[in-house]
């Protein structure tokens, strides 16, 4: 009642609040933080095509309903895009939510091959009207950077 909670994500970025009643959410995968309210969520089955090209997620995404605040996390920080009756394509490595009033295919922009080993090329195409959030780092990429300058167990025992 009167107490404090303080929650932070596992990855350093930032979190958005996105007030739930009127507008409902779809989540990519670990962009989920926290819910109040009467505020839940259910995973909702895709295809087989979105879960297999996804690479977030896999068969389900997490989809919201009631009324209340839902807490998103990203790595890095979030930006807001509205569409209204248009259509974007989205690395999938960078969405966080989007509003389940739009309609999403994710499909492989690059070659199929090149995709399956790296997920690059992997993108989300929505259309209609509605919020994206997206992340501006993807945490995949920052690890092959940073792996790259860290030393191995071989090298560092020299």
């Amino acid at each position: 009642d009167d107490g404090r909670l303080a929650i932070a994500p596992a990855t350093p970025g930032q979190i958005v609040a996105l007030e739930l009643g009127v507008k409902q959410y779809r989540l990519n995968d670990g962009a989920f933080l926290a819910l109040d309210g009467s505020a839940q969520y259910t995973m909702e089955r895709q295809s087989l095509g979105r879960a297999f090209f996804g690479g977030q997620g896999g068969l389900y995404v997490m989809s919201t309903q009631g009324q209340g605040t839902l807490l998103v996390n990203s790595f890095g920080s979030i930006q807001k895009i509205e569409l209204k009756q248009e259509e974007m394509t989205i690395d999938n490595a960078h969405v966080v939510a989007w509003s389940s009033t739009l309609d999403y295919q994710i499909h492989v922009e690059n070659d199929f091959l090149q995709s399956m080993g790296n997920g690059e090329g992997v993108v989300n195409t929505f259309s209609g009207s509605g919020e994206i959030y997206v992340q501006s780092l993807n945490i995949e990429t920052f690890a092959q950077v940073i792996g790259g300058h860290l030393a191995s167990p071989s090298t560092s025992s020299k």
